[in-house]
Formats: structure tokens, C-alpha cells, sequence
């Protein structure tokens, strides 16, 4: 039964210059530097708290796995036109991101995706405080938000602040796994290259504390970017630049996330990852420290309700299963999402969303295998259940005859009730046959079984929805 969703202290900050690369112009063998962008930030308080945590946490921290729940936005025009991205690339970009992060021990669950109509965004100006206020209105509380911009003023891509819950991806660096790139941002990781904390030398020997103060990257030549030292050939690294103690042996992390050699030698893309386990470390401490990424992270387990929502989000997941317990009422233009392997929606759960409310019940379809993690194979987005109307079983408890009630948003082919006893053991198979899209009222009759608890699996072909039901004679 994996995957069936089952319904029933003060800051410091650092300005450092940032280097994210919109395009290259190659000139015969050699190419012009990358475009610059201003300034980001640095909370260097919020490092400070990772690096202390690290030191005395390492084999925690490598192995502590996450559940982060992530909204994707789209940006478009005022009148809805020159989208940031299509819903297509997105999701291949949210792919991209999960297999970036797996070794990790990091999964992430969509928890929806909105479009943003606005021409100002639209062209973002990352460097312009207004502008970045004015983005981070539209940012959905308790997740990473991941924006799509057709232009980024100077920039490829942005998380504006080291670590951060928002950044901002340009058209043009689809498809380079920017969006792991700012992501890693987001989770404490500066560049392979940073030059704020001094030049790395090639031996390691002063890692931990110059460039990105991880000592298993390989010091990364691009920090001498501008430098008549710097040149490469055939996207290999040809120069002569000089590490601190005189050497020129370099050998650069071509395929690392965070560096931007995969931006410059589209070959390096294809074995992009983040490769190593002081950057593991380093994710993960920062996840453990700073509290505005600790809320976007899932629990294990989460049991909710009470609650009534009638306007505004309600963003909740587990690692396992969440369950709903008692009276969980969501209306109006609430927008909603549940999610976690397991998810069960129990009676006195009931969605009745209106006008541009929307609740939707999502899989994490991950398999955590410490140190090994892979996603699982099933596309997530392509088992999901927007609930818009009521759902009910009903009478819960019953003597016989249950009614469930749930809305399908599109035809479904051979729809079937499976029931399960509390051992999930199949002892009863209802074909339903084919549903038109919309509201349905499914009658299953259960006479001929025993006073327990049973499981009913509503199998769709977008979703198996699971129902938790009573019996007593």
C-alpha cells in the first residue's frame, strides 16, 4: 500500500558581491566574463549558528533526512503574458531539484503552484529593496518559494540572502540546474569560489576556513575571474593563477551545483550534483539552525485539528502521515495543502472551498535510505486530489451501507472500491466502473462483514484515495 494517500538573536549581515552568470559570449577558444549582479547578503549570524552546530554534530547532520515543502510561482505580465516559465519546465526544474539534493538525505514536496501577474516582478531588479519587498509579499508562509521571472536585472538567478526561503530563477538559466544553484543558497551554501573569506589553497589545508568554508570542495580557480591568469580552453581550466602559497595546480569542482562552471560548459550539466559530504553537512546544519527554514521542514508524524480556515494558507506535511482529528473545516478562499506518505483525513474533515480557494492533497512520494536516498519512481505530480467540494463518508460510523462523497476533477476509466481489514489484507473489491468528472456519490454496501474498522481504497487513475470507516451491528 506505499503512496496511497489515505483521506479519512540579532543578525549580522555581510555584503559580499555576487557572481550569478546570465550567459557566456564565447570569442573564439576563450569567453568574456559573466555578468555580474550587485550585492546579496550574507546572515552571518545564521552561519555561525550551522558552523557551531556542525562541529558538534557531524554524523547527525549527515544523517538526518528532510521533508521541505516548496511553492513555485510563475511570473508573467500584468495581462498574463511573457511567462517567467511554463508549467512544464517547472516541474522539470522541480525534478531537477530533488535529484540534486537526494544524496543529501534532503527531499522537497510541492505544495502547489501560482501565477503572478505582475509586469514590475516580471523584470525583477534584485539589487532594488522595493522590488524585493514587493516579492516577498506573495511568498506562502511555512514554505521555500521559488519564483520564475522572464528577466533578472544582472542576474541568472538570486536567493537574495545566505541562507533564505525564497529565491528567483531566470528564463534564461533553465535547464542549468539554477534552481538547485539557488536553492543551495537558501540552505546556507556559498559559492565553490567565494572569495569573501580569502583564497583557498589547492592542498585543502585552509578549506574550512576561506572560500566556502568547506574543506572537501576543491579550491576553485574562478575566484581569480578577471585576472590574465584565468583563461580556459575548450571549457577546461588553462590558467596559471596562483593559490596563496604559490601553486597553479588547480583542479576545478567542474561539476559541482554551486560552483558556475556548469553554467559556462553546458557538458558539465549532465553530472551536476552536489557532490560532497561537507556540503551535505553544511545543508543540514543549516537546516537544523535557522528557524525560517525549520518551518518550512515536515515532522515525522503531525496530527491536525481541531482548525477552521475560511481566507488564507495552510501549509502542513509529514515524513509519514498526517492525520486530521476532529473538526477540521476549510472554506472560503482558503488555500490548503496536505501532505506526507500517508495522509488521513478523518470524519469531521470537511473542504468547501470558494472562489479562489483550493485544497489540495499531496504525495510525498520519497523513500528515505540513509546516506543512499533516491526518490521514489512514481511522479508525485501525477497523484494528487484537488478536493473543491465536501468530502464525505457517511453515516461513520455505520451499520451497512456507507455513502462516499468526494469530487473528481477529470473522467476516471475503472474506478473501483478495494476494502481492507486493519492488517490492509484485501477481503472485498467493488467495480464502480467509469466516473465523469465532477461530484460523486459511491454507495458500498458492508452487510455481509463483521463489526471492525476497515480501510476503503478508492482507486482512481490519479490517485488511490483512502477512506477510514467504522462497522458496528
Amino acid at each position: 500500500m506505499k503512496n496511497i494517500i489515505y483521506l479519512m538573536k540579532s543578525q549580522l549581515y555581510l555584503k559580499l558581491p555576487v557572481c550569478i552568470v546570465c550567459c557566456f559570449i564565447c570569442i573564439s577558444a576563450y569567453c568574456q566574463k559573466p555578468e555580474f549582479c550587485g550585492t546579496y547578503k550574507i546572515n552571518t549570524s545564521a552561519l555561525s549558528n550551522a558552523l557551531e552546530y556542525e562541529k558538534s554534530n557531524v554524523n547527525k547532520a549527515l544523517s538526518t533526512h528532510y521533508l521541505i515543502r516548496v511553492y513555485l510561482h510563475i511570473i508573467r505580465n500584468d495581462d498574463g503574458s511573457n511567462a517567467g516559465a511554463t508549467e512544464a519546465q517547472v516541474q522539470s526544474e522541480f525534478n531537477e531539484l530533488m535529484l540534486s539534493y537526494s544524496p543529501a538525505n534532503i527531499c522537497f514536496i510541492e505544495m502547489g503552484l501560482n501565477y503572478i501577474n505582475n509586469s514590475t516582478l516580471n523584470t525583477m531588479h534584485a539589487n532594488n529593496a522595493s522590488s524585493v519587498a514587493l516579492l516577498k509579499t506573495y511568498n506562502i508562509p511555512n514554505c521555500v518559494n521559488i519564483y520564475y521571472h522572464q528577466e533578472i536585472v544582472g542576474a541568472g538567478g538570486t536567493a537574495y540572502n545566505i541562507p533564505n526561503t525564497f529565491c528567483s530563477i531566470k528564463t534564461s538559466n533553465l535547464g542549468t540546474f539554477s534552481t538547485s544553484h539557488e536553492v543551495g543558497h537558501c540552505f546556507g551554501l556559498l559559492h565553490t569560489f567565494e572569495p569573501a573569506y580569502g583564497y583557498e589553497d589547492i592542498d585543502g589545508t585552509n578549506g574550512s576556513t576561506t572560500a566556502d568554508l568547506i574543506s572537501d570542495t576543491h579550491a576553485d580557480p574562478w575566484a581569480y575571474l578577471g585576472q590574465s591568469c584565468f583563461p580556459y580552453l575548450g571549457c577546461v581550466y588553462n590558467g596559471t593563477c596562483k593559490d596563496p602559497k604559490g601553486q597553479t595546480n588547480f583542479n576545478p569542482p567542474y561539476y559541482n551545483t554551486m560552483c558556475y562552471w556548469y553554467v559556462a560548459c553546458p557538458d558539465y550539466r549532465d553530472r551536476n550534483a552536489l557532490e560532497t559530504t561537507g556540503q551535505f553537512n553544511r545543508i543540514n546544519s543549516t537546516l537544523a539552525t535557522f528557524a525560517d527554514l525549520q518551518n518550512c521542514e515536515s515532522p515525522d508524524n503531525v496530527t491536525l485539528g481541531p482548525i477552521s480556515y475560511s481566507s488564507g494558507y495552510l501549509m502542513r506535511s509529514a515524513v509519514n502521515s498526517l492525520t486530521t482529528s476532529g473538526s477540521v473545516n476549510l472554506t472560503g478562499t482558503t488555500v490548503a495543502t496536505l501532505g506526507g506518505q500517508t495522509v488521513f483525513l478523518e470524519n469531521g474533515f470537511k473542504a468547501t472551498p470558494s472562489g479562489e480557494g483550493l485544497i489540495s492533497i499531496e504525495p510525498a512520494s520519497c523513500n528515505y535510505t540513509l546516506k543512499n536516498f533516491i526518490a521514489n519512481s512514481e511522479n508525485s505530480s501525477d497523484r494528487k486530489l484537488l478536493i473543491n467540494n465536501n468530502f464525505i463518508a457517511y453515516p461513520n460510523p455505520t451499520s451497512s451501507i456507507v455513502h462516499l462523497i468526494f469530487s473528481t476533477q477529470k473522467n476516471e476509466d475503472h474506478a473501483a472500491v478495494q476494502i481492507f481489514n486493519p492488517e490492509m489484507k484485501l477481503i472485498k473489491k467493488v467495480q464502480l466502473g467509469n466516473l465523469i468528472k465532477g461530484k460523486q456519490n459511491v454507495v458500498v454496501n458492508l452487510n455481509e462483514l463483521p463489526s471492525g474498522m476497515y480501510f476503503m481504497v478508492i482507486q482512481l487513475q490519479s490517485v488511490n484515495v483512502t477512506v477510514k470507516v467504522s462497522l458496528i451491528k
